[in-house]
């Protein structure tokens, strides 16, 4: 297809297929961040979040997350969610906690609770 074209016409077909690319791949980074373009903070606060709690637990290795929401930013988070894990005498446990975290410069600051 592009054998018998000449410089410029190779520009034309490079911006009518780069350019639909480019917003559809800007349409995906805004649709994975809730749109809000904070979401690489929103995750990086859900995993201080949940660093914090596996300190609180017995057996942090054994720490399984779900339903992990944060709600809030660009620079406070409330996040909250539950974790399941071995307990002292080794059985698995599910406890819900919730977490509330602000970012101070390049320092994460808040607390991490179980309910």
């Amino acid at each position: 297809m592009a054998e018998g074209m000449t410089g410029a016409g190779k520009a034309v077909v490079g911006i009518v297929v780069g350019v639909p690319l480019l917003l559809m791949a800007g349409c995906g980074v805004i649709l994975m961040t809730g749109g809000s373009g904070d979401g690489t903070a929103s995750i990086e606060a859900r995993n201080q979040c949940q660093e914090w709690v596996s300190d609180q637990l017995r057996a942090p290795s054994t720490a399984r997350y779900s339903a992990v929401s944060a709600t809030g930013g660009p620079s406070e988070w409330t996040v909250t969610g539950a974790v399941e894990a071995e307990n002292g005498f080794g059985g698995m446990v599910r406890e819900t906690w919730s977490c509330t975290i602000r970012l101070d410069g390049n320092t994460w600051r808040g607390s991490a609770a179980l309910n």
